[in-house]
């Protein structure tokens, strides 16, 4: 309503009421000042133009940034003349927003000006000083004053007000790898849209400083896993921060530590795989779930071509059982796998399922779960409780594929959920 009446403000305006316009650049809301910005431009006229460049300079730093906007889009070369004299202006904001209207390459002479101008002021002024800031300490960076730079960066991370400014940031600092950057990174790490970002970085940092501080670099890479696994979840992190993770993990391994992310999680890895087989229907019961097992077996698959068993390892996570790649033809299918797991004691169990289309779970030759559905493949998307008894056990899926990806993902825990002590 308010947008709506500057607006109308507008059409009855004339050179004379222009100041009336003014402190609407000032709004503390945005619609409202854009409002005034579009109709500043809008009025047609010499005249406005002439009286806009006097009420320019004589207007206070909140309105003078947005003035000169409205005389650089009415008459670039007036506002050009503006901005040129705004250069030595008191207020850093309206320096910032004169460099940026002159587009000058930031100078470290004005390095002063962009901190003030991000550090308070108008939202769009603190953008302007911040991208200016982030530009010099760029370029510090590229001239080898590395310290300059990072505290530069440090900086810009406290006065960073979304999260491109912060990604620009971490990407510098990730180059530095600078262990004085870790105590900025736990801040950074709770927005979810930088977590891989800010992943990156502390890795960045563990490995430059292995060599000469073993213990920090293990603490780093110990703080990511946490991270991952712990607070946000397995299910919930995407390609790049599950790349990561191994990582991490391949890392803690190089240092000599003991590290199973794949058994911290409960899931079953060392798997035999039979198919594909043709599809008949869900229940429709195939060799491999009725014969004994043998490893030598061999079935007419789908296509016409013979099958049989092989290994199919889980090499790192997220733990899925990747079939898609492995399996042809890979539409309208099924396979079988096969893991033998040993427990050191009978113990009462869940069994977690989560599953690229449909599937059906044995252990011993008990069918405990079942799930004929289209879907997409997430951890844990069905439970059944399970008891395993003290030593061998066998586990058989069947897979059911209709189209897309195929995968499966099995893990085991106990009634805490805390992951099942087994072997393979």
């Amino acid at each position: 309503v308010r947008a709506a009446g500057v607006k109308g403000l507008g059409e009855l305006a004339t050179v004379n009421s222009l100041s009336e316009l003014i402190p609407f650049l000032a709004d503390s809301a945005a619609e409202l000042r854009e409002a005034a910005q579009d109709v500043l431009v809008a009025l047609e006229g010499d005249p406005v133009t002439t009286r806009l460049v006097i009420l320019t300079l004589q207007a206070e730093a909140d309105t003078k940034p947005a003035l000169l906007q409205v005389l650089h889009e009415r008459d670039p070369a007036s506002g050009r003349a503006a901005a040129e004299a705004a250069l030595n202006d008191d207020a850093a904001a309206v320096r910032v927003a004169a460099l940026a209207l002159l587009d000058r390459t930031p100078d470290a002479d004005d390095e002063a000006t962009y901190l003030e101008a991000a550090r308070r002021g108008h939202p769009d002024t603190r953008r302007l000083g911040l991208q200016g800031y982030l530009s010099l300490a760029e370029l510090a960076l590229e001239s080898g004053e590395e310290f300059k730079a990072r505290n530069m960066f440090h900086r810009s991370l406290s006065l960073a007000t979304d999260d491109a400014e912060r990604l620009r940031a971490l990407e510098s600092l990730t180059a530095i790898a600078s262990p004085e950057t870790v105590m900025y990174l736990e801040a950074q790490a709770r927005r979810e849209s930088l977590q891989a970002a800010v992943a990156r970085c502390a890795m960045a940092i563990a490995a430059n400083v292995a060599d000469s501080d073993a213990a920090l670099a293990e603490e780093i890479y110990t703080e990511i896993i946490h991270i991952a696994l712990e607070v946000r979840g397995l299910g919930n992190l995407g390609e790049e921060e599950i790349a990561i993770l191994n990582d991490a993990q391949a890392a803690m391994q190089a240092l000599g530590q003991d590290v199973d992310l794949l058994g911290d999680l409960g899931i079953v890895r060392e798997w035999q795989m039979i198919g594909p087989l043709p599809l008949e229907a869900f229940d429709t019961a195939l060799a491999p779930e009725i014969e004994d097992f043998d490893p030598s077996a061999s079935y007419p698959g789908a296509g016409g071509m013979e099958v049989s068993w092989q290994s199919m390892p889980v090499t790192g996570l997220p733990g899925y059982v990747a079939l898609h790649p492995e399996l042809r033809p890979n539409r309208n299918v099924v396979a079988y796998a096969r893991a033998v797991v040993h427990m050191p004691e009978n113990v009462q169990s869940y069994v977690y399922v989560g599953s690229d289309d449909g599937i059906r779970v044995w252990v011993n030759g008990l069918l405990i779960h079942e799930n004929d559905v289209k879907r997409e493949l997430r951890m844990d998307q069905d439970v059944k409780p399970v008891r395993f008894q003290p030593g061998e056990n066998e586990i058989l899926v069947k897979s059911v594929q209709h189209d897309g990806p195929w995968r499966f993902i099995l893990r085991l825990t106990n009634r805490q959920n805390t992951p099942l002590d087994f072997t393979h």
